[in-house]
């Protein structure tokens, strides 16, 4: 009967009647992608996003969380058109949702440097918003060490204080460099023992410590 559209097989008055009990003119697949595109306007319409959980169905039962995940996949496959992507980016699409919440949390690490001037946050260290910022900058680290992150990335992150290391080596390296500064202006490393840096760093301390450290 579809088939049948064609002008001059179907009279006027069938193709109205037919349209008055729900006939989908077309094939399945472009029925099926205008129903998940209706479904994708009316969620970014509420929440302005299309960051939906996996599960997620909508009032009227469609699973649009696994609609969403289907067109991920045909994008990265190289089986969506152009023109779908067109409609998808127009709503926020998200391609990649790893990259989406990489960014969200580098945003937080950006305000927490702004605000403290330094990153060494304790894993533990949780934000405002309930966001674990810690244990991101932890799996950073881990993923520094391993070589998955990008040029691009790591160049962001040490531009707002990322230092690679556990945070006794940041530490060390701080204090390092405070000797290193003591060294140059007075030709010398022995600090009196209650010496504080400029920086606020305890270095006649931190220099007894080494001493004792490698005896």
């Amino acid at each position: 009967v579809r088939e049948g559209r064609i002008p001059g097989n179907l009279t006027n008055q069938q193709i109205a009647r037919l349209d008055s009990i729900g006939m989908q003119w077309g094939n399945q697949k472009d029925a099926a992608w205008q129903n998940g595109l209706e479904a994708a306007k009316k969620y970014y319409a509420a929440y302005g996003n299309l960051l939906t959980a996996a599960k997620c169905v909508d009032p009227d039962g469609y699973p649009l969380g696994q609609w969403i995940i289907k067109m991920r996949q045909q994008r990265a496959n190289g089986r969506l058109k152009e023109e779908r992507v067109a409609q998808l980016d127009e709503l926020g699409m998200v391609w990649s949702v790893f990259d989406a919440k990489w960014e969200k949390a580098f945003a937080l690490a950006v305000a927490y440097a702004e605000e403290n001037g330094n990153l060494d946050i304790p894993r533990s260290y949780v934000t405002a918003a309930g966001e674990k910022l810690g244990v991101w900058l932890g799996n950073q680290q881990r993923a520094y060490q391993a070589g998955t992150l990008t040029e691009d990335q790591i160049s962001r992150l040490e531009k707002i204080g990322m230092c690679w290391g556990n945070r006794n080596d940041r530490q060390w390296n701080e204090a390092y460099q405070a000797a290193k500064r003591y060294f140059e202006a007075h030709g010398n490393l022995e600090p009196p023992v209650d010496y504080v840096s400029p920086e606020g760093c305890a270095l006649g301390r931190w220099v007894k410590r080494q001493q004792y450290a490698r005896q």
